[in-house]
Protein backbone atom coordinates (compact mmCIF):
# COMPACT_ATOMS: atom_id res chain seq x y z
CA UNK A 1 0.00 0.00 0.00
CA UNK A 2 1.23 3.56 -0.68
CA UNK A 3 1.77 6.35 1.84
CA UNK A 4 -0.88 8.59 0.26
CA UNK A 5 -3.80 8.35 -2.12
CA UNK A 6 -5.79 10.98 -4.00
CA UNK A 7 -8.57 12.70 -2.10
CA UNK A 8 -8.55 10.89 1.20
CA UNK A 9 -11.25 13.24 2.45
CA UNK A 10 -9.66 15.77 4.81
CA UNK A 11 -9.26 19.13 2.98
CA UNK A 12 -6.02 20.16 4.72
CA UNK A 13 -4.42 16.76 4.16
CA UNK A 14 -5.54 16.51 0.52
CA UNK A 15 -4.24 20.01 -0.24
CA UNK A 16 -0.95 19.25 1.50
CA UNK A 17 -0.51 16.03 -0.49
CA UNK A 18 -1.29 17.87 -3.72
CA UNK A 19 1.29 20.53 -2.81
CA UNK A 20 3.92 17.82 -2.23
CA UNK A 21 3.17 16.24 -5.62
CA UNK A 22 3.34 19.53 -7.53
CA UNK A 23 6.53 20.60 -5.76
CA UNK A 24 8.21 17.31 -6.61
CA UNK A 25 7.09 17.68 -10.23
CA UNK A 26 7.40 15.10 -13.03
CA UNK A 27 3.61 14.60 -12.79
CA UNK A 28 4.11 12.46 -9.69
CA UNK A 29 0.92 11.05 -8.22
CA UNK A 30 0.16 10.58 -4.49
CA UNK A 31 0.42 6.80 -4.77
CA UNK A 32 3.99 7.16 -6.07
CA UNK A 33 5.37 9.28 -3.22
CA UNK A 34 8.14 7.58 -1.23
CA UNK A 35 9.87 8.37 2.06
CA UNK A 36 12.87 9.64 0.06
CA UNK A 37 10.57 12.08 -1.75
CA UNK A 38 9.37 13.40 1.60
CA UNK A 39 12.95 13.90 2.77
CA UNK A 40 13.73 15.79 -0.45
CA UNK A 41 10.89 18.26 0.02
CA UNK A 42 11.98 18.87 3.61
CA UNK A 43 15.44 19.73 2.30
CA UNK A 44 14.00 22.03 -0.41
CA UNK A 45 11.16 23.75 1.36
CA UNK A 46 12.06 24.32 5.02
CA UNK A 47 14.86 26.87 4.35
CA UNK A 48 12.40 28.82 2.16
CA UNK A 49 9.64 28.61 4.76
CA UNK A 50 11.95 30.11 7.39
CA UNK A 51 11.41 33.52 5.76
CA UNK A 52 7.79 32.94 4.80
CA UNK A 53 5.55 35.99 5.01
CA UNK A 54 2.33 35.63 7.07
CA UNK A 55 3.22 32.14 8.30
CA UNK A 56 1.63 33.03 11.64
CA UNK A 57 -1.73 33.58 9.91
CA UNK A 58 -1.57 29.97 8.72
CA UNK A 59 -0.04 28.17 11.72
CA UNK A 60 0.00 30.85 14.50
CA UNK A 61 2.98 32.31 16.37
CA UNK A 62 3.58 29.13 18.35
CA UNK A 63 4.69 27.14 15.31
CA UNK A 64 8.26 25.87 15.33
CA UNK A 65 9.18 28.21 12.47
CA UNK A 66 7.94 31.31 14.30
CA UNK A 67 8.58 30.58 17.97
CA UNK A 68 11.86 30.50 19.90
CA UNK A 69 15.34 31.64 18.94
CA UNK A 70 15.84 32.40 15.25
CA UNK A 71 18.80 30.04 14.96
CA UNK A 72 16.81 27.12 16.39
CA UNK A 73 13.70 27.40 14.23
CA UNK A 74 14.80 25.66 11.03
CA UNK A 75 16.59 22.76 12.82
CA UNK A 76 13.60 22.18 15.10
CA UNK A 77 11.13 22.22 12.23
CA UNK A 78 13.28 19.85 10.18
CA UNK A 79 13.59 17.53 13.16
CA UNK A 80 9.82 17.47 13.60
CA UNK A 81 9.22 16.71 9.92
CA UNK A 82 11.92 14.01 9.73
CA UNK A 83 10.42 12.48 12.86
CA UNK A 84 7.06 12.27 11.07
CA UNK A 85 8.76 10.51 8.12
CA UNK A 86 10.50 7.98 10.39
CA UNK A 87 7.16 7.04 11.97
CA UNK A 88 5.19 6.96 8.71
CA UNK A 89 3.68 3.67 7.66
CA UNK A 90 1.73 2.78 4.53
CA UNK A 91 -2.03 3.18 4.38
CA UNK A 92 -4.00 0.38 5.98
CA UNK A 93 -7.68 -0.45 5.99
CA UNK A 94 -8.80 1.41 9.10
CA UNK A 95 -7.40 3.73 11.76
CA UNK A 96 -8.20 6.60 14.09
CA UNK A 97 -6.39 9.35 12.12
CA UNK A 98 -8.65 12.33 11.37
CA UNK A 99 -6.86 12.85 8.06
CA UNK A 100 -6.89 9.51 6.28
CA UNK A 101 -8.89 7.26 8.62
CA UNK A 102 -6.59 4.39 7.62
CA UNK A 103 -3.68 4.71 10.03
CA UNK A 104 -3.31 4.94 13.78
CA UNK A 105 -2.24 8.19 15.42
CA UNK A 106 0.07 6.21 17.71
CA UNK A 107 2.50 8.22 19.81
CA UNK A 108 2.27 11.39 17.67
CA UNK A 109 1.33 14.41 19.82
CA UNK A 110 -2.24 15.62 19.24
CA UNK A 111 -2.41 18.74 17.07
CA UNK A 112 -4.13 22.05 17.73
CA UNK A 113 -4.27 25.15 15.51
CA UNK A 114 -0.46 25.37 15.58
CA UNK A 115 -0.28 22.15 13.57
CA UNK A 116 -3.59 22.27 11.67
CA UNK A 117 -5.32 25.56 10.79
CA UNK A 118 -8.66 26.25 12.49
CA UNK A 119 -8.37 23.31 14.87
CA UNK A 120 -8.90 25.18 18.12
CA UNK A 121 -6.46 26.26 20.80
CA UNK A 122 -5.12 24.57 23.90
CA UNK A 123 -8.57 24.13 25.30
CA UNK A 124 -10.04 20.66 25.69
CA UNK A 125 -13.55 21.98 25.06
CA UNK A 126 -12.65 22.21 21.36
CA UNK A 127 -12.05 18.49 20.99
CA UNK A 128 -13.89 15.17 21.45
CA UNK A 129 -13.96 13.68 24.96
CA UNK A 130 -11.98 16.67 26.27
CA UNK A 131 -8.74 15.58 24.62
CA UNK A 132 -5.89 18.05 24.20
CA UNK A 133 -6.05 18.24 20.40
CA UNK A 134 -6.94 16.47 17.18
CA UNK A 135 -5.37 13.14 16.27
CA UNK A 136 -3.47 12.90 12.97
CA UNK A 137 -1.10 10.14 11.94
CA UNK A 138 2.54 11.04 11.10
CA UNK A 139 1.99 11.02 7.31
CA UNK A 140 -1.04 13.31 7.46
CA UNK A 141 0.61 15.60 10.04
CA UNK A 142 3.55 15.88 7.64
CA UNK A 143 1.38 16.67 4.59
CA UNK A 144 -0.49 19.50 6.33
CA UNK A 145 2.76 21.41 6.91
CA UNK A 146 3.11 21.91 3.14
CA UNK A 147 -0.34 23.27 2.39
CA UNK A 148 1.00 26.90 2.32
CA UNK A 149 2.42 26.05 -1.12
CA UNK A 150 -1.18 25.71 -2.39
CA UNK A 151 -2.69 28.81 -0.77
CA UNK A 152 -3.58 32.16 -2.36
CA UNK A 153 -2.98 35.17 -0.11
CA UNK A 154 -5.75 37.78 -0.13
CA UNK A 155 -6.96 40.52 2.20
CA UNK A 156 -5.62 44.02 2.74
CA UNK A 157 -2.49 42.69 4.44
CA UNK A 158 -2.29 39.33 2.68
CA UNK A 159 -3.19 37.52 5.89
CA UNK A 160 -6.29 35.73 4.57
CA UNK A 161 -5.93 32.67 2.38
CA UNK A 162 -7.87 30.80 -0.27
CA UNK A 163 -7.60 27.01 -0.29
CA UNK A 164 -9.24 24.83 -2.94
CA UNK A 165 -10.71 21.40 -2.24
CA UNK A 166 -12.46 19.55 -5.04
CA UNK A 167 -13.57 16.09 -6.10
CA UNK A 168 -11.48 16.74 -9.19
CA UNK A 169 -7.84 16.00 -8.45
CA UNK A 170 -6.93 17.58 -11.80
CA UNK A 171 -8.43 20.93 -10.77
CA UNK A 172 -6.54 20.80 -7.49
CA UNK A 173 -3.33 20.13 -9.42
CA UNK A 174 -3.90 23.11 -11.71
CA UNK A 175 -4.68 25.44 -8.78
CA UNK A 176 -1.64 24.22 -6.82
CA UNK A 177 0.71 24.45 -9.79
CA UNK A 178 -0.32 28.08 -10.32
CA UNK A 179 0.33 28.82 -6.65
CA UNK A 180 3.78 27.20 -6.71
CA UNK A 181 4.65 29.15 -9.85
CA UNK A 182 3.73 32.32 -7.98
CA UNK A 183 5.85 31.27 -4.99
CA UNK A 184 8.86 30.64 -7.21
CA UNK A 185 8.39 33.96 -8.99
CA UNK A 186 8.61 35.78 -5.67
CA UNK A 187 11.91 34.10 -4.90
CA UNK A 188 13.29 34.69 -8.40
CA UNK A 189 12.50 38.39 -7.97
CA UNK A 190 14.27 38.33 -4.60
CA UNK A 191 11.11 39.20 -2.73
CA UNK A 192 10.32 37.84 0.73
CA UNK A 193 8.96 34.30 0.73
CA UNK A 194 5.26 33.65 1.02
CA UNK A 195 2.13 32.26 -0.55
CA UNK A 196 1.12 33.19 -4.07
CA UNK A 197 -0.29 36.71 -3.83
CA UNK A 198 -2.05 38.20 -6.89
CA UNK A 199 -2.93 41.35 -4.86
CA UNK A 200 -6.66 40.76 -4.50
CA UNK A 201 -7.91 42.24 -1.25
CA UNK A 202 -11.40 40.89 -1.84
CA UNK A 203 -11.38 37.10 -1.39
CA UNK A 204 -14.24 36.51 -3.82
CA UNK A 205 -12.49 38.45 -6.56
CA UNK A 206 -9.29 36.51 -5.84
CA UNK A 207 -11.25 33.27 -6.15
CA UNK A 208 -12.63 34.17 -9.59
CA UNK A 209 -9.17 35.29 -10.68
CA UNK A 210 -7.97 31.78 -9.86
CA UNK A 211 -10.91 30.27 -11.74
CA UNK A 212 -9.89 32.26 -14.82
CA UNK A 213 -6.31 31.06 -14.42
CA UNK A 214 -7.50 27.46 -14.15
CA UNK A 215 -9.73 27.81 -17.22
CA UNK A 216 -6.83 29.26 -19.20
CA UNK A 217 -4.65 26.30 -18.20
CA UNK A 218 -7.38 23.79 -19.07
CA UNK A 219 -7.71 25.35 -22.49
CA UNK A 220 -3.96 25.30 -23.08
CA UNK A 221 -3.68 21.67 -21.95
CA UNK A 222 -6.84 20.69 -23.88
CA UNK A 223 -8.16 18.90 -20.81
CA UNK A 224 -11.59 20.50 -20.49
CA UNK A 225 -13.66 17.70 -22.04
CA UNK A 226 -11.84 15.05 -20.04
CA UNK A 227 -12.25 16.88 -16.73
CA UNK A 228 -15.83 18.12 -17.12
CA UNK A 229 -17.08 14.60 -17.75
CA UNK A 230 -16.56 14.30 -13.98
CA UNK A 231 -17.84 16.34 -11.05
CA UNK A 232 -15.89 19.60 -11.14
CA UNK A 233 -17.58 21.26 -8.18
CA UNK A 234 -15.24 23.19 -5.92
CA UNK A 235 -15.16 24.21 -2.27
CA UNK A 236 -12.87 27.13 -1.57
CA UNK A 237 -11.98 27.96 2.03
CA UNK A 238 -11.23 31.61 2.77
CA UNK A 239 -9.56 31.58 6.18
CA UNK A 240 -7.15 33.13 8.61
CA UNK A 241 -5.73 31.20 11.55
CA UNK A 242 -4.26 34.08 13.54
CA UNK A 243 -4.58 33.86 17.30
CA UNK A 244 -6.79 36.92 17.75
CA UNK A 245 -9.45 36.47 15.05
CA UNK A 246 -9.44 32.99 13.50
CA UNK A 247 -12.15 32.80 10.87
CA UNK A 248 -13.27 30.76 7.86
CA UNK A 249 -15.78 31.32 5.06
CA UNK A 250 -16.55 28.56 2.58
CA UNK A 251 -17.39 29.35 -1.05
CA UNK A 252 -19.02 26.69 -3.19
CA UNK A 253 -18.81 26.63 -6.99
CA UNK A 254 -21.00 23.85 -8.38
CA UNK A 255 -20.14 22.04 -11.61
CA UNK A 256 -22.75 23.90 -13.73
CA UNK A 257 -21.33 27.29 -12.70
CA UNK A 258 -17.77 26.22 -13.49
CA UNK A 259 -18.81 24.85 -16.88
CA UNK A 260 -20.65 28.09 -17.69
CA UNK A 261 -17.64 30.18 -16.67
CA UNK A 262 -15.44 28.07 -18.91
CA UNK A 263 -17.69 28.70 -21.91
CA UNK A 264 -18.13 32.39 -21.09
CA UNK A 265 -14.35 32.86 -21.03
CA UNK A 266 -14.03 31.58 -24.62
CA UNK A 267 -14.52 33.44 -27.89
CA UNK A 268 -16.91 34.79 -29.04
CA UNK A 269 -18.23 35.50 -25.53
CA UNK A 270 -15.10 36.77 -23.76
CA UNK A 271 -15.51 40.53 -24.24
CA UNK A 272 -19.24 40.60 -23.54
CA UNK A 273 -18.82 38.40 -20.46
CA UNK A 274 -16.21 40.80 -19.06
CA UNK A 275 -18.63 43.66 -19.72
CA UNK A 276 -21.23 41.85 -17.64
CA UNK A 277 -18.69 41.19 -14.88
CA UNK A 278 -17.61 44.86 -14.85
CA UNK A 279 -21.24 45.90 -14.38
CA UNK A 280 -21.10 44.15 -11.00
CA UNK A 281 -18.64 46.75 -9.68
CA UNK A 282 -19.51 50.26 -8.57
CA UNK A 283 -19.02 52.87 -11.26
CA UNK A 284 -15.82 54.88 -11.60
CA UNK A 285 -13.45 52.28 -10.16
CA UNK A 286 -9.91 51.85 -11.44
CA UNK A 287 -8.38 48.47 -12.25
CA UNK A 288 -6.61 48.56 -8.89
CA UNK A 289 -9.88 49.24 -7.08
CA UNK A 290 -11.50 46.27 -8.82
CA UNK A 291 -9.23 43.95 -6.86
CA UNK A 292 -10.64 45.09 -3.52
CA UNK A 293 -14.21 46.16 -4.35
CA UNK A 294 -17.26 43.93 -4.11
CA UNK A 295 -18.50 42.45 -7.35
CA UNK A 296 -22.16 41.50 -7.25
CA UNK A 297 -21.92 39.21 -10.29
CA UNK A 298 -19.38 37.06 -8.46
CA UNK A 299 -21.28 37.21 -5.18
CA UNK A 300 -24.55 36.18 -6.79
CA UNK A 301 -22.91 33.23 -8.56
CA UNK A 302 -21.47 32.03 -5.25
CA UNK A 303 -24.82 32.49 -3.47
CA UNK A 304 -26.85 30.71 -6.16
CA UNK A 305 -28.73 33.92 -7.03
CA UNK A 306 -29.67 34.88 -10.56
CA UNK A 307 -27.40 37.29 -12.44
CA UNK A 308 -29.88 37.91 -15.26
CA UNK A 309 -30.24 41.56 -14.23
CA UNK A 310 -26.60 42.20 -15.10
CA UNK A 311 -27.31 41.25 -18.71
CA UNK A 312 -29.48 44.38 -18.94
CA UNK A 313 -29.07 48.14 -18.73
CA UNK A 314 -32.56 49.58 -18.34
CA UNK A 315 -31.13 53.09 -18.06
CA UNK A 316 -29.69 52.96 -21.58
CA UNK A 317 -32.23 50.43 -22.93
CA UNK A 318 -29.41 48.13 -24.02
CA UNK A 319 -28.46 44.52 -23.41
CA UNK A 320 -25.05 43.23 -22.39
CA UNK A 321 -23.96 40.22 -24.35
CA UNK A 322 -26.17 38.36 -26.78
CA UNK A 323 -28.99 35.86 -26.62
CA UNK A 324 -26.60 32.94 -27.13
CA UNK A 325 -24.57 33.82 -24.01
CA UNK A 326 -27.72 34.45 -21.98
CA UNK A 327 -29.19 31.13 -23.14
CA UNK A 328 -25.97 29.41 -22.12
CA UNK A 329 -26.30 30.85 -18.61
CA UNK A 330 -30.00 29.98 -18.35
CA UNK A 331 -29.46 26.37 -19.39
CA UNK A 332 -26.21 25.57 -17.56
CA UNK A 333 -26.65 27.54 -14.34
CA UNK A 334 -30.40 28.12 -13.95
CA UNK A 335 -31.33 24.72 -15.42
CA UNK A 336 -33.96 26.30 -17.65
CA UNK A 337 -35.42 24.04 -20.31
CA UNK A 338 -34.56 24.90 -23.93
CA UNK A 339 -38.25 24.91 -24.89
CA UNK A 340 -38.95 27.70 -22.41
CA UNK A 341 -35.95 29.72 -23.57
CA UNK A 342 -37.04 29.38 -27.19
CA UNK A 343 -40.62 30.42 -26.41
CA UNK A 344 -39.48 33.54 -24.55
CA UNK A 345 -37.26 34.39 -27.52
CA UNK A 346 -40.20 34.03 -29.93
CA UNK A 347 -42.47 36.22 -27.80
CA UNK A 348 -39.69 38.80 -27.41
CA UNK A 349 -39.26 38.96 -31.18
CA UNK A 350 -43.00 39.52 -31.67
CA UNK A 351 -43.08 42.19 -28.96
CA UNK A 352 -40.11 43.96 -30.55
CA UNK A 353 -41.87 43.97 -33.90
CA UNK A 354 -45.07 45.39 -32.39
CA UNK A 355 -43.22 48.06 -30.39
CA UNK A 356 -41.34 49.21 -33.49
CA UNK A 357 -44.56 49.45 -35.52
CA UNK A 358 -46.28 51.44 -32.76
CA UNK A 359 -43.41 53.98 -32.71
CA UNK A 360 -43.93 56.54 -29.90
CA UNK A 361 -46.66 54.48 -28.32
CA UNK A 362 -44.38 51.45 -28.54
CA UNK A 363 -41.48 53.31 -26.88
CA UNK A 364 -43.80 54.25 -24.03
CA UNK A 365 -44.96 50.66 -23.69
CA UNK A 366 -41.36 49.45 -23.60
CA UNK A 367 -40.45 51.96 -20.88
CA UNK A 368 -43.51 51.01 -18.82
CA UNK A 369 -42.74 47.32 -19.28
CA UNK A 370 -39.20 47.83 -17.99
CA UNK A 371 -40.47 49.81 -14.99
CA UNK A 372 -43.25 47.37 -14.01
CA UNK A 373 -43.13 46.60 -10.28
CA UNK A 374 -46.00 44.12 -10.04
CA UNK A 375 -47.31 41.27 -12.07
CA UNK A 376 -50.52 43.24 -12.66
CA UNK A 377 -48.58 46.10 -14.26
CA UNK A 378 -46.55 43.67 -16.37
CA UNK A 379 -49.69 41.83 -17.47
CA UNK A 380 -51.55 45.03 -18.40
CA UNK A 381 -48.74 46.21 -20.65
CA UNK A 382 -48.65 42.82 -22.34
CA UNK A 383 -52.42 43.06 -22.89
CA UNK A 384 -51.99 46.48 -24.55
CA UNK A 385 -49.37 45.03 -26.90
CA UNK A 386 -51.72 42.09 -27.46
CA UNK A 387 -54.48 44.51 -28.50
CA UNK A 388 -52.19 46.55 -30.76
CA UNK A 389 -51.23 43.41 -32.65
CA UNK A 390 -54.89 42.55 -33.20
CA UNK A 391 -56.53 45.96 -33.81
CA UNK A 392 -53.70 48.20 -35.02
CA UNK A 393 -51.36 45.86 -36.89
CA UNK A 394 -53.97 43.29 -38.01
CA UNK A 395 -51.70 40.38 -37.16
CA UNK A 396 -53.31 36.97 -37.74
CA UNK A 397 -51.62 35.31 -34.72
CA UNK A 398 -51.73 36.40 -31.04
CA UNK A 399 -48.63 37.42 -29.10
CA UNK A 400 -48.78 34.10 -27.27
CA UNK A 401 -51.38 31.48 -26.40
CA UNK A 402 -52.86 30.71 -23.01
CA UNK A 403 -50.93 27.46 -22.96
CA UNK A 404 -47.71 29.37 -23.68
CA UNK A 405 -48.49 31.64 -20.75
CA UNK A 406 -48.99 28.95 -18.15
CA UNK A 407 -46.42 26.45 -19.44
CA UNK A 408 -43.53 28.72 -20.42
CA UNK A 409 -43.95 32.34 -19.41
CA UNK A 410 -45.64 33.05 -16.09
CA UNK A 411 -45.95 29.90 -14.09
CA UNK A 412 -43.60 28.36 -11.52
CA UNK A 413 -42.14 24.94 -12.15
CA UNK A 414 -43.72 23.73 -8.89
CA UNK A 415 -47.21 24.58 -10.12
CA UNK A 416 -46.78 23.87 -13.82
CA UNK A 417 -48.02 20.29 -13.60
CA UNK A 418 -51.19 21.20 -11.70
CA UNK A 419 -51.97 23.97 -14.23
CA UNK A 420 -51.36 21.59 -17.14
CA UNK A 421 -53.63 18.97 -15.58
CA UNK A 422 -56.39 21.55 -15.14
CA UNK A 423 -56.10 22.58 -18.79
CA UNK A 424 -56.07 18.99 -20.01
CA UNK A 425 -59.29 18.21 -18.15
CA UNK A 426 -61.17 20.09 -20.86
CA UNK A 427 -63.58 21.50 -18.28
CA UNK A 428 -62.65 25.18 -18.82
CA UNK A 429 -64.29 27.15 -21.57
CA UNK A 430 -62.56 30.18 -23.15
CA UNK A 431 -64.12 32.65 -20.73
CA UNK A 432 -63.00 30.59 -17.72
CA UNK A 433 -59.49 30.39 -19.13
CA UNK A 434 -59.41 34.17 -19.47
CA UNK A 435 -60.57 34.56 -15.86
CA UNK A 436 -57.94 32.08 -14.75
CA UNK A 437 -55.05 33.94 -16.35
CA UNK A 438 -56.19 37.22 -14.77
CA UNK A 439 -56.30 35.59 -11.34
CA UNK A 440 -52.56 34.87 -11.27
CA UNK A 441 -51.22 36.88 -8.33
CA UNK A 442 -48.09 38.97 -7.92
CA UNK A 443 -46.48 35.95 -6.28
CA UNK A 444 -46.14 34.08 -9.57
CA UNK A 445 -42.58 32.85 -9.40
CA UNK A 446 -41.26 33.69 -12.84
CA UNK A 447 -42.92 36.97 -13.80
CA UNK A 448 -39.87 39.15 -13.08
CA UNK A 449 -37.54 36.63 -14.63
CA UNK A 450 -39.70 36.40 -17.76
CA UNK A 451 -40.03 40.19 -17.95
CA UNK A 452 -36.24 40.61 -17.78
CA UNK A 453 -35.60 37.96 -20.43
CA UNK A 454 -38.20 39.51 -22.74
CA UNK A 455 -36.59 42.92 -22.20
CA UNK A 456 -33.18 41.50 -23.09
CA UNK A 457 -34.48 40.08 -26.36
CA UNK A 458 -36.39 43.28 -27.21
CA UNK A 459 -33.33 45.46 -26.55
CA UNK A 460 -31.23 43.15 -28.71
CA UNK A 461 -33.72 43.18 -31.61
CA UNK A 462 -34.42 46.93 -31.41
CA UNK A 463 -30.88 48.14 -30.71
CA UNK A 464 -30.50 50.09 -33.96
CA UNK A 465 -34.08 51.37 -33.91
CA UNK A 466 -33.85 52.62 -30.32
CA UNK A 467 -30.57 54.36 -31.13
CA UNK A 468 -32.20 56.11 -34.08
CA UNK A 469 -35.11 57.20 -31.89
CA UNK A 470 -32.66 58.81 -29.47
CA UNK A 471 -31.24 60.86 -32.35
CA UNK A 472 -34.68 62.15 -33.40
Amino acid sequence: MPIYEKLMGNPFVDVGVCAICEWLGHNIQPEQITAEDLKQIVKDFVPLAANWDKWTSIFTRNHRLTNGRQSDRVPKFKKRLLGYIDQTVELGQVGDCMGCGRREVGSIPLLDKTGVPLTGGKNSNFFPVFSEGAGYCPACSFAIQFLPLALVATGSSGGRFLMLHSKSWELMQIWTARCITGVNQRYSQQQSGGCFKPDYENSRNGLFYMVREMISELEEMQLYDEITDKDVSMEVYSFTNNNQFPDVEIFYIPSPVFRFLYDAEQNPYTDTWYEIVRSGYKRGKSEKDYKKSRNLVYEYLLEGRSIRGFFLSRRTQKQRGNWELLSLYLQKVRNMKPARIEKIKQVGDLMAESIRKSRKRGKRQLRDFADANTYAECRNILLRIFEDRIYQHKEPEPLFSFEDCVEYLFISSDNAQSWSDELDDGELDEEQKEQLIHSISDNVTFWRETRDLLLFRIYEKLHSWLTEQEDD
